[in-house]
């Protein structure tokens, strides 16, 4: 179903470096712990065998944090499910991460808003948005990611046919399209810049 985070989605609590925020990304269906995969498991893209949760999560996390400043942490992780696309979401799984940003450079993080868009297998659209990223000073349109290494990893993780990311019209993400980056302006006004 478009628009819905049915059957399953991550939600990642990190905090910047100036406040805590929430990472909500889809996935596909989620299946409980069990003897093998203490976090549980999905099925990856490829059908061809599982892919452990926390694992997922965590490889996902260490590309993120590259763009993130060195005071930034990603706290821990809540896996959740929904048993149809207007159900309730229900916990399953909660783990601690206790990985730090990366990016010790000087450029503007302060409310700003990366947002990399991309379209799923279905051509649906899917995105990953980052708050209080780094800017890299430059405030253009990315649509080519030559020489982008770490924006180029974050893409190849999250369209990774190995994972079970997800476009919340169900379909996995499939082409990076582009990267636009701007000031929140509702952190603006949290954080008391205007």
């Amino acid at each position: 179903m478009a628009n819905s985070l049915y059957p399953a989605f991550v939600k990642v609590n990190y905090l910047s470096g100036v406040a805590p925020h929430v990472a909500t990304l889809p996935t596909s269906e989620y299946f409980l712990p069990d003897l093998i995969n203490v976090s549980g498991h999905y099925t990856p893209w490829t059908g061809l065998t599982t892919r452990d949760a926390d694992d997922m999560i965590k490889d996902l996390v260490n590309v993120l944090k590259t763009r993130y400043p060195t005071n930034a942490n990603f706290v821990d992780y809540t896996i959740y499910t929904m048993d149809n696309p207007t159900a309730d979401p229900v916990p399953r799984y909660t783990a601690p991460l206790g990985i730090a940003g990366t990016d010790a450079t000087s450029n503007w993080q302060k409310a700003v808003q990366v947002t990399m868009s991309f379209r799923t297998a279905d051509f649906g659209a899917s995105k990953l948005v980052l708050l209080d990223a780094s800017s890299d000073n430059n405030f253009d349109k990315i649509t080519d990611l030559t020489g982008l290494t770490d924006y180029q990893d974050i893409v190849d993780e999250w369209t990774s046919e190995d994972n079970a990311w997800s476009g919340r019209d169900g379909a996995r993400p499939a082409t990076f399209t582009k990267i636009a980056k701007d000031l929140n302006d509702k952190l603006r006004r949290s954080y008391r810049m205007n």
